[in-house]
């Protein structure tokens, strides 16, 4: 099945399945559960209501440009592969969640934005990937990673995220990851040769720094409890 939303609202209930996707204007709505097994393109519109958008093992949804696109109350599951390609930002809003075991690849600095009712939650299980140029945020969110965060290129901006790290976070030479409001690391580790900004406590991380410089440029001391620190030879810290 090909689906291609251009205007207007398509709400369903159920579980469907759909092989493509070209949603570039209106909404998908509903409260069911919509499956895309293998080439999906969201260049605006939005994704509303209480059901689930699911993202299957091996197929790849692309946000691209185009326009105004908001994930206003409903789930989106990547199981595959989310490629946010766009130059737009995402409107993330009414408690809306993404639920991410696969890759979630952020080639733009385009921002995860909520500007209404509930929060939103971003929770990591799989891999998310910072690849483009430019600064990215994540604003006014929970985001929970208990995957792998790899930071490598641009920067990676927490402003005013709750939740828990208790994955993998490496930085590359040159990365940034940035939370002005606060990151607590809570287990998993911390590694790479990039700069680590704002104001960051670990209390559960391993930090490790096998060759390079990681750089912690902080706004407040750096908390660390009884856990390990590796610095490779010829590696600073």
């Amino acid at each position: 099945t090909q689906l291609a939303i251009a205007g207007g609202t398509l709400t369903g209930s159920g579980d469907k399945s759909i092989a493509t996707l070209n949603l570039s204007a209106g909404a998908l709505s509903g409260t069911g559960n919509v499956t895309l097994t293998g080439a999906g393109t969201w260049s605006a519109g939005s994704l509303n209501g209480a059901g689930t958008f699911t993202v299957n093992p091996g197929a790849t949804l692309t946000i691209a440009d185009g326009g105004v696109k908001a994930l206003s109350g409903s789930t989106l599951n990547n199981l595959g592969t989310t490629v946010l390609s766009s130059a737009d930002n995402v409107q993330f809003n009414e408690g809306a969640r993404i639920n991410s075991s696969g890759l979630f690849d952020f080639r733009s600095d385009a921002d995860l934005a909520y500007t209404s009712g509930a929060a939103p939650t971003f929770t990591n299980t799989g891999t998310l990937l910072k690849s483009g140029s430019g600064t990215t945020t994540l604003q006014n969110l929970t985001f929970n990673n208990s995957g792998a965060l790899n930071i490598a290129t641009g920067e990676m901006r927490l402003a005013n995220a709750a939740g828990r790290q208790t994955g993998a976070i490496d930085v590359a030479s040159g990365a940034t990851p940035a939370a002005p409001g606060g990151l607590v690391l809570t287990g998993g580790s911390l590694s790479g040769a990039g700069t680590v900004t704002g104001n960051l406590t670990n209390s559960g991380a391993t930090v490790r720094v096998d060759a390079g410089t990681l750089t912690l440029d902080l706004v407040s001391p750096y908390t660390q409890t009884a856990r390990t620190t590796h610095v490779g030879a010829g590696a600073t810290m």
